[in-house]
């Protein structure tokens, strides 16, 4: 067995299994990364939903954006100072990335459960709020046969 540092001693008695200290530095810098590729593809996503939103939904789903902007951001800074080696900066970058975004997926959860955002009706698009699925697909069933 490799003789640890002092600073490794300490971190392992301290944090031990569940903080990771010094030990964790290379899987906590690729699980950021990955993070980061993700958001990408679910900020498109999210556009395309956001698109569909009016009123109250879209100034929420506004303010959610913003958050997970802000989020990504500072995770970004908190990759970049891991691959410099500045380790404390990018734990606190990380935590504050990570605290902004559990704000903005609260907003995301009130959106889609609360709000009804994510209740889907069969023949596509968001149930209408206060109406249900129902009236809007006999809606577009009665525009059909006046419009064609």
């Amino acid at each position: 067995m490799s003789q640890l540092s002092r600073p490794e001693q300490r971190a392992r008695a301290v944090g031990g299994p569940v903080a990771g200290g010094s030990l964790a530095r290379r899987g906590a810098t690729l699980l950021v990364g990955a993070g980061l590729a993700a958001s990408g593809p679910t900020a498109v996503a999210g556009a395309g939903d956001w698109a569909e939103l009016t009123g109250t939904e879209r100034r929420i789903g506004a303010v959610h954006a913003l958050g997970t902007d802000v989020a990504v951001f500072l995770l970004l800074g908190s990759l970049i100072a891991r691959l410099r080696g500045r380790h404390a900066l990018a734990t606190g970058l990380g935590l504050a990335g990570n605290t902004i975004v559990a704000g903005a997926g609260f907003l995301d959860g009130h959106l889609a459960l609360n709000r009804g955002t994510a209740r889907r009706c069969e023949t596509g698009g968001l149930l209408d709020p206060g109406r249900g699925c129902e009236r809007k697909d006999a809606m577009r069933r009665v525009r059909r046969s006046r419009y064609g």
